[in-house]
């Protein structure tokens, strides 16, 4: 069985190659030299582990504000290895989205129309394909993620460093199954994580463009404003740019956690994905899976349920919906169909895992080769 094992690159300037020599594979990047890195079983890493791991860290006091994102980095990744093999799943694994009992992340479609303008063509006159914006066409190689989680100033919208934990342990497990669940698509996470406070009123918020934003417009803004950018698409497209810049990624997407009220508990558009920490009746504990579902609207994949239309087009290869539940054939298990983390083929096309798209597998690491160094944004 594959072992994710979180290290430390701080004192160690070559420990992406050694990895690489011990076959293994970064899938996480993090502020401080964080890594995590997935081995194959007949992998040699012994030694890696050197220097400041998770459990050496969780007992640290932090110095500031960095540090303290880090603490909670390497806490959620201890809990995660807690719970068992393969992070183990918990029992609403393999619910349908659409089961009576729960509420389905928010279609991809109506309310979003007056979000979900064409962005204006790339200098070279390239046009953006599949999603509709050119950070996230396909998931295939380096992604830079944005993980803002908002906290209002009154005690029923402030997160605690539980919850923050949380937030972090399930967002780590859901990038980990796209991460690691087709690896000739060589699938990496760099993390910006901001943890902020705004002091918004909880909506809804008055000129907003559609009724989603008329409960996210007021918080998120001010959010992105202490970040240092633009209110609206303006301000969380650029901090994607700027993310892939910093991070020297492929690809780019922000993701917001808020406990303010919103009109849908979960769901995506453009650059950017919303989730409420409750996660509706899922409660946080399956907030992986509807983080992985969402991610996937990111970069390309339809919904499989409700209105979903069989066959319809999608993701940068153009990739039908085959299995739509409207469709005739039989329906299989896929995350854009149910709360399980599994991939169906067609899913899969539609996010671009096909050989046409898959990178080059890496060289060997030479001995005197160096790794190119990441600047982090983290605060």
């Amino acid at each position: 069985m594959p072992r994710d094992v979180l290290l430390s690159a701080e004192g160690q300037e070559d420990l992406e190659q050694r990895i690489t020599q011990s076959k293994g594979r970064v899938t996480h990047r993090f502020a401080g030299g964080l890594l995590i890195a997935r081995f194959p079983d007949s992998a040699r890493f012994q030694g890696l582990e050197a220097g400041l791991t998770s459990r050496e860290f969780v007992g640290h006091k932090p110095a500031n504000a960095k540090e303290k994102v880090l603490k909670l980095v390497a806490k959620a990744w201890a809990a995660n290895i807690n719970s068992g093999p393969d992070l183990a799943p918990t029992a609403e694994e393999g619910v349908a989205w659409t089961d009576q009992n729960f509420t389905a992340p928010a279609f991809n479609t109506g309310a979003f129309e007056a979000e979900l303008s064409p962005l204006a063509p790339a200098n070279n006159g390239a046009v953006a394909l599949s999603t509709g914006t050119p950070t996230s066409r396909y998931m295939v190689g380096s992604i830079a993620l944005g993980l803002v989680i908002v906290s209002g100033d009154k005690s029923a919208l402030a997160f605690t460093d539980a919850e923050k934990e949380k937030i972090i342990e399930q967002v780590q497990r859901g990038a980990n199954f796209l991460a690691t669940a087709e690896p000739r698509a060589q699938v990496s996470f760099s993390y910006d994580i901001q943890d902020l406070q705004v002091t918004t009123a909880e909506g809804p918020y008055p000129n907003a463009s559609n009724i989603y934003e008329q409960y996210e417009m007021g918080w998120r803004d001010a959010a992105l404003s202490k970040l240092g950018y633009s209110p609206g698409r303006v301000g969380y497209r650029a901090y994607a740019n700027a993310l892939m810049a910093d991070q020297g990624t492929k690809w780019g997407y922000v993701a917001f956690f808020t406990k303010y009220q919103l009109r849908h508990f979960a769901y995506a558009v453009d650059e950017k994905l919303v989730m409420n920490y409750a996660n509706d009746n899922w409660g946080p504990d399956n907030i992986h899976r509807v983080f992985a579902h969402e991610s996937c609207h990111i970069f390309g994949a339809s919904d499989e349920y409700g209105s979903c239309v069989c066959g319809e087009i999608g993701g940068e290869l153009n990739g039908p919906n085959k299995n739509c539940v409207n469709c005739q054939t039989t329906q299989v298990p896929c995350l854009m169909n149910a709360n399980t983390l599994q991939f169906c083929k067609w899913t899969k096309k539609q996010i671009g895992w096909d050989a046409s798209l898959f990178p080059a597998p890496p060289a060997p690491a030479s001995a005197k080769s160096k790794p190119a160094t990441k600047r982090s944004r983290s605060r």
